[in-house]
């Protein structure tokens, strides 16, 4: 296992079963992807860079989590502990603020 605290990513965020399913991304998901996520759906990240990376809630720092369908289709900065286990790569999110 790898972990690597104050990890800071850029990138979409996703919800991942429609983004795995049939592609769906982008201001014209937003909607979709906001109702999947409160729904329970998984969220992910998009970096710039085009990897997905799974975001996973921090236990005490809920909030940060919760906050993720809000940003659903948008560009964020997302700020936690990146972790790679056996081949899955994870942020456990710290912070997530609009990207500039």
């Amino acid at each position: 296992d790898e972990k690597t605290p104050g990890t800071i990513l850029a990138g979409e965020v996703l919800d991942l079963s429609c983004y795995l399913s049939h592609g769906g991304r982008g201001k014209e998901h937003k909607k979709c992807a906001k109702m999947c996520i409160l729904d329970g759906g998984p969220a992910g990240l998009l970096t710039d860079e085009g990897a997905v990376v799974l975001f996973v809630e921090n236990h005490d720092k809920k909030k940060e989590y919760k906050s993720l369908a809000n940003y659903a289709g948008d560009k964020v900065k997302a700020t936690g502990t990146l972790v790679n286990k056996n081949g899955m790569r994870a942020l456990v999110l710290d912070k997530l603020e609009p990207a500039k």
